[in-house]
């Protein structure tokens, strides 16, 4: 980049401040899930949950695989920083919580179960494309595209038998 690294450490003392700092930029000016699911949850209205859904597997899984370098990185760091940590947890946090909103709108559409643990079911969804995008994402793109798109429907499909009503 054409800077010295000292220069870097005057502002950032340590690895896990900078990686917080690249997180909280990316989370504040791009809005990650804001720009990308916000949008897309407001606007599903009265849509099914199964298309709705599939937006949201292929958008993350999207987002995962354009910032693959920058996630690997965040995910193994904040697994023994605690402010790594923290930041990557508010991440996931702010993602679960927009999702669980969309299916507490579904729930009270009837379209959902009325007891569907709602937090848990968003957590479990996220999570798992997560886990998807960790175990694959060293594919050629050509293989992650078909990869990507048979998980995320086959993902819609299994979550769904638990969660209709």
């Amino acid at each position: 980049m054409g800077v010295a690294e000292g220069l870097i450490f005057h502002y950032f003392p340590t690895k896990a401040s900078l990686l917080t700092a690249i997180l909280q930029d990316r989370l504040e000016g791009r809005r990650v899930f804001r720009t990308r699911l916000r949008p897309l949850l407001d606007d599903a209205g009265g849509k099914p949950a199964p298309e709705v859904l599939h937006a949201v597997a292929s958008g993350w899984l999207a987002t995962l695989r354009r910032d693959e370098k920058f996630i690997v990185v965040l995910f193994a760091a904040a697994q023994t920083n605690p402010e790594v940590g923290a930041a990557w947890q508010g991440l996931i946090r702010e993602g679960t919580e927009l999702l669980t909103g969309y299916l507490a709108s579904r729930v009270e559409a009837g379209e959902l179960r009325e007891d569907l643990p709602l937090e848990t079911a968003a957590t479990m969804f996220v999570s798992s494309l997560m886990i998807f995008f960790l175990a694959r994402r060293r594919l050629p793109d050509r293989e992650w595209r078909e990869q990507s798109d048979a998980y995320a429907r086959e993902l819609i499909s299994v979550w769904l038998d638990g969660g209709r009503r």
